[in-house]
């Protein structure tokens, strides 16, 4: 089986796109990747037109950046035509409404792939829609150093976004208490890929998503620092429980409250610290085993094909 995984690589390459090609090969199937946004509508169309993938995974498909949105779809309409490749959509955002519901994409898409559950807005799309949880990328449990960092927060910050604002203004109170420090700093390229190391040398990490009301809108941040072996201190999202367990595989906090979680620090990393490393270990263990993009990678095209119901992501699919 042939996958491409098609979208932004060159100028900040994507998780998804990552667990993509990383799950295809560790099913044995052959995997590439294609930008169609930084590197150019002509050499994607020469590219997947030479691979003939029998299935794209695609996201920003939608989206501003790089090309106009009608050049995209005229691109992956050919492709079809001339592979016949199926064509999954990747939504991974808190969306709830599509960017473009007036586009006519049932003759293109084959599947939309939505990283939250309340996605009835995009039956508007007319394909079958897919509830596809991010995944863990494969890495090695990492060996505890000296601890450079108390508190990390990585990702967008500060940020001007609408779905950002109550993040930022938390975390700003918090790296006013001096035991919070935001990556990346200026001149520092995307922590995404760096997580298993920084995970070895901080304390704790602090995640916190913009929307947590959206039903099983997980993003891929549990999974990324659970599964890169990193004390994950979680703000309460909608559905977590069902998927990952407090004080087992992370831990969860409640409300924008600066002391409850300066509290969950002291206990777990400081006067605690056995505590705090056994809920490492299982949380890695239990990612690395049960989220990986080669079980997402199987069970997405078996839900396609009608082998199965569901993609497997519950505690209880693993029991």
């Amino acid at each position: 089986m042939k996958i491409a995984a098609v979208g932004k690589w060159h100028k900040y390459s994507s998780y998804f796109l990552h667990g993509v090609v990383e799950g295809a090969i560790q099913n044995g199937w052959s995997a590439m990747g294609v930008d169609y946004v930084d590197g150019g509508l002509e050499l994607a169309k020469s590219a997947l037109r030479s691979y003939k993938p029998d299935f794209i995974f695609c996201h920003m498909l939608f989206s501003d950046d790089g090309p106009k949105v009608q050049d995209k779809l005229k691109l992956l309409r050919g492709i079809k035509k001339y592979t016949g490749s199926k064509i999954f959509y990747q939504m991974g955002d808190p969306r709830i409404i599509p960017r473009h519901p007036e586009c006519k994409v049932d003759d293109l898409i084959d599947a939309v792939l939505i990283a939250h559950q309340e996605h009835e807005q995009f039956s508007s799309y007319g394909v079958p829609i897919i509830y596809w949880p991010y995944g863990t990328l494969k890495m090695d449990f990492p060996k505890k150093k000296e601890n450079r960092y108390e508190m990390l927060f990585c990702g967008s910050y500060p940020s001007e976004s609408w779905l950002y604002q109550e993040r930022t203004r938390f975390i700003s109170a918090m790296v006013k208490t001096k035991m919070l420090k935001t990556l990346p700093e200026e001149g520092m390229s995307n922590t995404t890929f760096v997580t298993n190391e920084l995970a070895s040398i901080a304390g704790a990490f602090l995640n916190i998503l913009g929307k947590h009301d959206i039903n099983m809108f997980l993003s891929l941040r549990p999974f990324q620092f659970i599964g890169a072996g990193a004390l994950s201190i979680q703000k309460y999202l909608k559905g977590i429980e069902k998927v990952f367990v407090d004080r087992k595989h992370h831990i969860v906090f409640d409300n924008f409250d600066v002391k409850e979680v300066l509290n969950l620090y002291k206990y777990f990393v400081v006067k605690h610290p056995e505590k705090g490393e056994t809920i490492r270990r299982e949380g890695w263990e239990y990612c690395q085993q049960n989220h990986p993009y080669q079980i997402r990678m199987k069970d997405v095209i078996d839900v396609f094909s009608g082998k199965r119901d569901r993609v497997r992501y519950l505690l209880e699919d693993y029991k």
